[in-house]
C-alpha cells in the first residue's frame, strides 16, 4: 500500500492532495490527483461501485472545462449544463456511480431536483447553497456507510467533505473520466 501511495504520488507533476478518509471501520490516508486513476485506489476502500454517489459541483465543472465555457460565455448555460448532464450519463453506465449534479438554484425558480437515468441535477434552493448542500450531503452519505466521491475544484468543499470521509476529485479528473468513459461506450459498440 505505501508503494502504490508512492506510485501515485510520482505519476504527478503536482503534490498529490492528502486527506483522512473515515468511515466505520477504515481509518487510511490516500492520496488522489488529476493524473492518478480512482479505480487504481478502489481496493483500499473495498469500493462496491453500486454504492458509491458521485456529488458534483455543476458550475464549478462548467466553469473549468473548455467544452462547456464556450456555451455558458455565450449566455447558454441551459445547454452547458445539458453537455455536463450527457456526460455523466456515460460516466454512470461505465462506473455505475449514484451521480448529482448539483447547482446553485436561481431564486425564481427554488429547490427541485430532475432525476433520469442515475444521474440527478439538484437545484438545492434560495435557502441552501450548492456547496452547502454537498457538503451536508457527503456527510450524511458517510455516516450511512455509503462511499462517496465530490468533484470540485473548490478548496472549502474539498476539505470539508474530506474531514466527513468523502473522496475528492478535482474537475480535470473527472473530465478525464468523461472522456475514458466515454471511450468505454464506444469500443462496446
Amino acid at each position: 500500500k505505501a508503494l502504490e501511495k508512492e506510485q501515485l504520488a510520482a505519476s504527478s507533476n503536482n503534490i498529490p492532495k492528502k486527506f483522512n478518509a473515515k468511515n466505520k471501520n477504515k481509518n487510511k490516508d490516500v492520496f488522489i490527483d488529476d493524473h492518478a486513476n480512482i479505480n487504481s485506489v478502489d481496493h483500499l476502500y473495498a469500493m462496491d461501485k453500486s454504492r458509491t454517489i458521485l456529488l458534483i459541483d455543476g458550475y464549478n465543472v462548467i466553469q473549468s472545462w473548455r467544452k462547456t465555457i464556450k456555451a455558458k460565455s455565450s449566455g447558454a448555460l441551459a445547454q452547458a449544463r445539458q453537455v455536463l448532464l450527457e456526460e455523466c450519463y456515460n460516466l454512470q453506465v461505465a462506473q455505475n456511480y449514484k451521480i448529482e449534479i448539483v447547482y446553485d438554484s436561481q431564486k425564481e425558480i427554488g429547490a427541485h431536483t430532475i432525476s433520469s437515468d442515475g444521474v440527478d441535477e439538484v437545484f438545492p434552493g434560495k435557502n441552501e447553497s450548492a456547496d452547502s448542500y454537498i457538503e451536508r450531503k457527503a456527510k450524511e452519505f458517510v455516516q450511512e456507510g455509503r462511499k462517496v466521491v465530490v468533484a470540485t475544484n473548490d478548496n472549502m468543499i474539498k476539505s470539508i467533505s474530506a474531514d466527513y470521509g468523502a473522496i475528492q476529485m478535482s474537475t480535470s479528473k473527472l473530465i478525464q473520466e468523461f472522456y475514458t468513459a466515454k471511450k468505454q461506450r464506444s469500443e462496446e459498440h
